[in-house]
């Protein structure tokens, strides 16, 4: 027998084998050692953690392993127990120690279930949009370090990134995704299809949960036997409504248990299409299920970014010595706003942002930013916390735009403008309860996952907030859309939309905001869903500012969005311009109402539009041409009666009084044959009217009535005289009767 010593002087492990297979050879029962020595070096690797390929740096792949030198001294540290081990590594060459280290790593995914502990990362533990956005930038290092700690209480699993390199991490992270969002009522082989073309089948969760768990609600037991049965055998495990619940043996290689991104129930999320699958098998799959809607792939959005440029240029000049102008005061009639409207804001409301989170040290916002109560938290919602970052998957929501986007946004919806206008007291803030609970989806680029989005939402809607603010657009989500069209939510939740920068018609490029849209085949435009407010924005001409997105079917009221103050990060305080400036005037306005008095959804809605300003020039944009009157709204605890000149008085109307002349016969008529369903008489320049009633709204002729009756509040004195109960008016200088909501 020839020896052969390495440069080490040790016998090489060649040699050892040949010594121990004389030795062993009358037993056919030994282990290979050549297949011992490999399996001690996947130990090392997946168990101890020794990193075998090359640290990455941003950028780059490192896809080479490390020297046979640095392998082997880890291998030896790792196996220091182990004395018969440490004698193999001593004997084994260079070349061997890397030999036996490719076999590991070629083993290791397939052996200790890689892919499936790498999709825990992500679903489970809600990360895919970070380990994506840390793929792009090529920060391999940081994925496996975020994987490490993750699986820290999971020896089996913490440890195999290392023996992949960079270019199979990059495949792992961007392999096809499903994920699917089953009804109550999904057929079993609806869910079996769908698992047939999985590479590791399906298994639908009614809540998160684990083998064991799952196994009792399908079995009604869940005994260690069973368990293992379910890890191990070929199938498939569909645990969802009782009625659906089955095992079926045909589904797949493996089960794979995977916890849902949204904890609600029906709700399964396949991680991994088998090669070749396309989009189209998986529409084929689900063709004609009840109840199942899906998302193939990510779905990515964009927060709209603010206009610059001419579109953001004032036609008038601010004031001389000020940063900024406060033209918005005028069209919102903000100098209107009396004391007795701004009393009494009570009702603690808190508004959903749905933005790229806030500055929480901005100037003026850390009393109206809302924090987590104790009784609410859970492991992400922290008690004190301002919200939730949902890019990072972080409680800390802080603002990394350089435009301050959110942060701009935040300060409009508090009514920091009111403030900078001086239409209200210094102490407003301290004055109203309306709060800010910060949902952060995006980051720097303005980029975000529908998933964040929906996840945002949704535990905010659980966690009792249910007025949202939204400045963003993408493709179609048939999740969020779910949400927010569902019975559930319809009469609960509102959301506020801007209506985009894209100078786009709405009505006839459907695809843009269809998430938030009917879905009705037989409507030509698609409106707004009942519960979404889209807003445009107007100059400070009071036109349709260049850029806004409009529609007379879809788009329902316009604010200014033109060169609007607020805060920004860093504690300054600055203009910027978009319908990202407009939507939160209205929620500010809307969040004021429901601070006065708790409103239905559609009371609530029809408020807002009722008390708009009605402008003809506006009517081909926004329908009937309405624009946001922030005292009107604000005031409409009472009648009102607006006057040609502006002033607003405050009252009691009888709506009975009232009677205007037949357009065509030009005879006299009642308002209405009911008058109590009266919302609004609104005067055109013409001085024919424009009749709001509960049921319909229409074009009619000027007034007959010579003059207008008007019991007014406390805080409101007559044009005609201060003691005068009722204030008789006549009724050529009336612009506007709004009668409360009784």
């Amino acid at each position: 027998m020839v020896y052969q010593r390495n440069s080490f002087g040790a016998l090489s492990i060649t040699s050892l084998w040949l010594v121990f297979a004389t030795v062993a050879a009358p037993s056919a029962c030994l282990a290979d050692p050549k297949q011992t020595f490999i399996s001690d070096v996947t130990w090392s690797i997946a168990h101890e953690g020794c990193k075998i390929f090359h640290s990455s740096r941003p950028g780059a792949r490192a896809d080479a392993l490390k020297s046979a030198s640095d392998l082997r001294a880890c291998y030896l540290d790792s196996q220091s127990h182990n004395p018969g081990v440490l004698q193999t590594l001593r004997a084994a060459s260079d070349s061997e120690i890397l030999a036996a280290t490719r076999d590991a790593a070629a083993n290791i995914p397939i052996t200790f279930h890689l892919a499936e502990s790498f999709e825990w990362l992500l679903a489970h533990e809600g990360l895919l949009d970070v380990v994506k956005e840390l793929d792009r930038a090529g920060h391999f290092t940081e994925i496996r370090s975020l994987y490490a700690t993750h699986q820290a209480r999971n020896p089996n699993a913490r440890n195999l990134l290392d023996a992949v390199c960079d270019s199979e991490l990059h495949n792992l992270i961007n392999r096809p995704r499903v994920t699917v969002f089953t009804g109550s009522d999904t057929p079993p082989d609806a869910l079996a299809r769908l698992a047939a073309l999985t590479v590791n089948g399906l298994v639908v969760t009614t809540a998160p949960t684990d083998v064991r768990t799952l196994a009792a609600e399908a079995y009604g037991s869940a005994t260690d036997a069973l368990v293992e049965v379910l890890k191990r055998a070929n199938v498939g495990l569909l645990a969802g409504p009782a009625s659906t619940m089955a095992a079926n043996p045909r589904i797949g290689a493996q089960a794979q248990l995977v916890v849902p991104l949204l904890p609600r129930p029906n709700t399964a999320t396949v991680l991994a299409l088998r090669d070749g699958v396309s989009a189209a098998d998986v529409q084929q799959a689900l063709k004609g299920t009840p109840g199942l809607t899906y998302d193939i792939n990510d779905i990515y959005g964009t927060i709209e970014e603010p206009v610059r440029g001419k579109d953001a240029t004032l036609l008038s000049l601010p004031p001389s010595g000020t940063e900024y102008s406060d033209w918005y005061a005028k069209p919102l009639h903000l100098h209107q706003i009396s004391r007795f409207d701004i009393s009494g804001l009570a009702n603690e409301v808190v508004v959903g942002v749905i933005d790229g989170g806030v500055d929480s040290a901005s100037s003026g916002l850390g009393n109206s930013l809302w924090k987590v109560p104790f009784g609410l938290h859970d492991n992400e919602w922290v008690t004190g916390a301002i919200g939730y970052d949902y890019l990072r998957r972080s409680p800390n929501p802080y603002d990394e735009m350089p435009d301050s986007h959110g942060t701009h946004v935040t300060g409009i919806v508090v009514a920091r403008p009111l403030l900078y206008a001086k239409s209200v007291p210094d102490d407003f803030d301290q004055r109203h309860s309306v709060k800010v609970a910060t949902l952060k989806i995006a980051g720097k680029d303005k980029q975000f996952a529908f998933t964040a989005a929906e996840n945002a939402i949704y535990h905010a809607v659980n966690k009792g907030i249910h007025l949202f603010n939204l400045s963003f657009k993408g493709p179609f989500s048939e999740v969020l859309h779910s949400f927010v069209a569902g019975d559930a939510w319809r009469n609960t939740n509102l959301f506020v939309v801007a209506a985009g920068n894209d100078s786009t018609n709405l009505d006839e490029f459907s695809e843009l905001h269809r998430t938030f849209r009917e879905d009705r085949d037989d409507k030509r435009v698609l409106r707004a869903l009942p519960n979404v407010i889209f807003v445009a924005a107007i100059n400070d001409n009071g036109k349709l500012a260049a850029f806004s997105n409009y529609g007379r079917e879809v788009v329902q009221i316009a604010a200014p969005g033109v060169q609007i103050p607020s805060t920004l990060r860093g504690g300054a305080v600055g203009p910027l311009t978009g319908t990202s400036m407009a939507a939160p005037l209205v929620t500010m306005t809307i969040a004021l109402i429901l601070a006065q008095r708790a409103l239905p959804i559609p009371d609530l809605k029809r408020r807002l539009l009722v008390s708009c300003d009605l402008d003809p020039s506006l009517e081909d944009a926004v329908a009937d041409g309405c624009v946001l009157n922030v005292a009107k709204a604000l005031a409409l605890r009472s009648d009102l009666v607006e006057l040609k000149t502006g002033e607003l008085l405050r009252g009691l109307v009888d709506p009975a009084q009232l009677s205007l002349l037949d357009p065509k016969s030009n005879s006299p008529h009642p308002a209405d044959s009911e008058p109590q369903s009266l919302l609004r008489i609104w005067v055109r320049d013409d001085a024919r009217t424009t009749v709001v009633t509960v049921s319909d709204k229409r074009p009619d002729g000027s007034f007959a009535n010579p003059s207008i009756a008007i019991h007014l509040d406390d805080g409101s004195s007559c044009p005609y005289g201060s003691n005068l109960d009722p204030c008789v008016l006549p009724s050529t200088i009336v612009r506007d009767i709004v009668f409360r909501q009784r």
